[in-house]
């Protein structure tokens, strides 16, 4: 062994022109700097993992019904009839979702326009729909299409101040502000929970939020189901996103169910406009046929049926009896005219 390990050594310093341990303490003096290095990177992944918000992917599924009627009418021709149309495709349905107006729904519906967040030391964290401890009410607005944003700093339980410098101020309490006039309204919610007393109120235009929205938001088919379609939203907040899908599809629904009113009114007011239009003809006729009866003097067409039948049968009997009475005198004409009938004292 010890004559293997001289000639590898020996081996080596000829290669190199230096001997293993010359080559070691050449480099030990970088060793502060290799274990300065790992300790940074250390820290800074402790960092990255101890303070980077979640990402939480939030999704649902609903049942769509291919192929459905608008309005709910299912006959061809009646559809065909009333103009309705009918929805064929899925990608349709999905386009109709991520559509910015279904994202305007949503966000008015929930009020998501306005967020709230806590500063904390190191980041400051989005506040769950139902937990903040304040809510603000816009009472008038200059410019809607404007955002704006308010730094809080709550002083206790009725009393704010707006910055670091701005005199107190009360819960419910209405604030005139040159873009906007509004009033934070204290709510159940506990100051307690929160890394801080320092929050920020952002307010933006609803048709913004929803552009993000509808471009955040992913829908499409559910494995192999053709009628089946799932919905997707990724954000730091999982309420936040469960209430964003949920809404989604809750709003869906309310947009089948106001399309197909819609055009079940379009189809009661085409009926309604086809029976005034037969009233109107059919007013018209009344009227024609009241005229002729008037100059045609036909008060009672039963009546006077009954009445010219008994007429014509009488006119037929008497004509009967006229041809009759012709057909005797001409063979009375006939007898005596007849020579051969001179003589003769009698029938």
């Amino acid at each position: 062994m010890d004559l293997n390990q001289d000639i590898s050594t020996e081996s080596f310093h000829r290669n190199t022109g230096r001997s293993p341990k010359e080559l070691l303490f050449s480099y030990i003096k970088y060793l502060p700097w290799f274990i300065l290095s790992v300790a940074l990177a250390l820290l800074y992944t402790f960092i990255q993992l101890r303070y980077s918000p979640n990402i939480y992917s939030v999704s649902g599924t609903m049942q769509v019904r291919s192929n459905r009627q608008a309005g709910g009418i299912s006959d061809g021709k009646l559809s065909q009839l009333l103009f309705t149309e009918s929805v064929n495709s899925l990608s349709d349905e999905m386009q109709i979702i991520r559509s910015k107006n279904m994202a305007r729904r949503v966000v008015e519906k929930l009020g998501f326009n306005i967020r709230y967040y806590n500063v904390g030391q190191v980041r400051t964290t989005l506040i769950s729909p139902g937990l903040v401890p304040f809510i603000l009410e816009i009472q008038s607005i200059k410019d809607s299409s404007r955002g704006t944003s308010l730094a809080i700093e709550v002083i206790d339980e009725q009393k704010y101040r707006i910055g670091e410098k701005g005199s107190p101020q009360y819960f419910g309490q209405t604030i005139s502000d040159p873009s906007f006039t509004y009033r934070l309204v204290r709510t159940a919610v506990s100051l307690t929970g929160f890394a801080t007393r320092e929050f920020i109120i952002t307010r933006q235009p609803v048709d913004e939020v929803a552009g993000e929205l509808a471009g955040s938001l992913t829908v499409g088919m559910s494995g192999d189901a053709t009628n089946i379609l799932k919905f997707g939203y990724e954000t730091e907040n999982i309420e936040y996103a469960v209430a964003i899908v949920n809404q989604f599809m809750k709003e869906y629904q309310y947009f089948g169910l106001e399309e197909n009113r819609e055009m079940s009114n379009n189809a009661i007011r085409f009926i309604n406009e086809q029976i005034d239009t037969i009233q109107r003809d059919l007013r018209r006729v009344e009227s024609e046929l009241q005229f002729f009866r008037e100059k045609n003097r036909v008060f009672d067409p039963e009546e006077q049926s009954a009445e010219m039948i008994t007429s014509v049968t009488e006119l037929d009997k008497n004509i009967t009896e006229q041809e009759m009475r012709t057909r005797f005198l001409d063979y009375l004409e006939n007898y005596v005219r007849d020579d051969r009938n001179l003589f003769r004292s009698g029938f």
